[in-house]
């Protein structure tokens, strides 16, 4: 139950960091854009990388049929996210009259719900490996 609320709480937050972004308002100039949404698209990137490499560790080592669909949605989830970051990160960078402020606090947020939802999987992981050794 836990994992479906987590999982609902993380597409909520999806859905209003794409609003937010829509939404953005404030203009930045091209020089600054460029350079930070440049940077942007690949710090989600190496996230997008990290996370399938998180994925692989976490469900290679669950064994329990319902653990591991648990993990599969924590997962997901975390890909989805990452997934809307990089594509905010195009946006403020292809579209010049989009505001960079909500787009800077979206991207921000994503990147540390994506790290919150790794870290969450490695030690849900971790708990799971210490359980099968004792």
């Amino acid at each position: 139950m836990i994992g479906l609320l987590t999982l609902f709480v993380v597409l909520l937050v999806i859905a209003l960091l794409t609003v937010a972004a829509i939404a953005a308002t404030i203009v930045a100039a091209p020089e600054t854009r460029n350079g930070f949404f440049g940077a942007a698209m690949d710090v989600s990137a190496a996230l997008v990388i990290a996370v399938f490499f998180v994925a692989a560790r976490v469900l290679s080592g669950v064994r329990d049929e319902k653990a591991r669909r648990t993990q599969l949605l924590f997962l997901s989830a975390n890909i989805l996210l990452v997934f809307v970051g990089l594509m905010i990160a195009a946006f403020g960078l292809l579209s010049p009259g989009a505001g960079m402020t909500s787009l800077v606090f979206s991207l921000f947020l994503t990147w540390l719900l994506a790290l919150f939802l790794m870290l969450t999987g490695l030690a849900s992981y971790r708990e799971q490996s210490s359980g099968d050794l004792s």
